[in-house]
């Protein structure tokens, strides 16, 4: 029969775990709480490095969607600059100022690629930028930068060349 931990039955266990976490010896514990050092030992090592490490995922993945949020609304108002801007997702029409709507095209393909990396949709790897071209995001990106480019029809050109030549090969490679 497994042994039951003393340290988790004593009627002190909180003020035990808090004087543990705080850094408190093990042998100051112990002659605290009337316990043995070998219990209180134990019950570091077993119970409080584990509930230690728990609490510091749930951290972290609390952390991990405060960071996902703060980029949703990052991409929110860059989105909003582009239709102030009177750029479209679909459609050719011309925006009112096209020079913000290259600033907020840009700032959304930025935080659409950190918020992949981030998520891990989106690494350095080479078979990844598949992925991206095809994606749903990144056909509204590209609608948007060459509304955005409509105004200049040099640069409109050779951006779009550009992209053609980039998703072609990468067609090619999948």
């Amino acid at each position: 029969m497994p042994r039951t931990c003393t340290t988790c039955r004593h009627p002190q266990r909180p003020a035990i775990d808090r004087a543990l976490v705080a850094g408190d010896s093990v042998r100051d514990i112990a002659g605290r709480f009337g316990l043995a050092k070998s219990a209180v030992d134990r019950h570091k090592q077993e119970h409080i490095a584990r509930e230690i490490t728990r609490v510091k995922q749930a951290k972290d993945a609390a952390n991990a969607l405060d960071i996902v949020g703060q980029l949703s609304f990052i991409n929110a108002v860059a989105l909003n600059l582009l239709a102030d801007a009177g750029v479209r997702s679909h459609g050719d029409t011309r925006p009112k100022d096209p020079a913000v709507a290259l600033r907020a095209a840009a700032e959304v393909r930025k935080q659409l690629e950190l918020q992949a990396r981030l998520l891990g949709d989106l690494t350095d790897a080479p078979q990844v930028h598949l992925t991206v071209a095809i994606s749903a995001q990144w056909v509204q990106v590209r609608a948007i930068l060459m509304a955005a480019l409509a105004p200049f029809p040099e640069a409109r050109a050779a951006v779009a060349s550009q992209l053609a030549v980039a998703e072609a090969q990468l067609h090619a490679a999948h």
